[in-house]
């Protein structure tokens, strides 16, 4: 009867380290590694009250709610960009007008859920630096599909 004892008190144990970890796996926030791929003047001035201070452009495997012609809003033409997009292997994060400093993302915050629990569709969680420059920054990140905040762009930003 104490060997049983033993052996449920162990699976229970098991049990809550298991909960445990994959509770810490669900809220902790992953970097993303990201490079620069090229940086352009809008033509106008910015100001810090842009609603939206980043969006991605993705594969259209992945349905982007987010367009290149979206650039016109800030004063850019998108046919004028001298960047070759390969969306076959990566992902495009664009800020306006602030450079970005660093990318994160969480499994407990995004859009989207795949087979009833597995997050698909990722928010971003961008750290953007403070300092506003009349430029549109452009980085590639490795494909996925992350994007920022439909409903609140400015969700989940950071300036430092």
């Amino acid at each position: 009867m104490k060997g049983k004892k033993s052996m449920v008190i162990k699976a229970l144990l098991l049990i809550a380290v298991i909960a445990l970890v994959l509770i810490w796996l669900f809220y902790m926030r992953w970097n993303l590694p990201f490079e620069e791929v090229g940086s352009f003047d809008t033509g106008r001035e910015l100001t810090h009250n842009e609603s939206t201070v980043w969006f991605s452009l993705r594969h259209e495997r992945y349905f982007g709610f987010h367009s290149i012609e979206l650039l016109e809003t800030f004063g850019l033409d998108y046919t004028d960009l001298s960047i070759p997009f390969d969306f076959d292997n990566y992902t495009y994060i664009f800020t306006i007008g602030h450079e970005l400093r660093s990318i994160q993302y969480s499994y407990s915050v995004f859009k989207n859920r795949q087979f009833i629990i597995f997050p698909r569709d990722l928010i971003g969680i961008a750290d953007l630096d403070e300092n506003l420059e009349n430029k549109v920054f452009v980085y590639r990140i490795r494909r996925q599909e992350i994007g920022s905040d439909l409903k609140n762009p400015r969700a989940h930003v950071t300036f430092s």
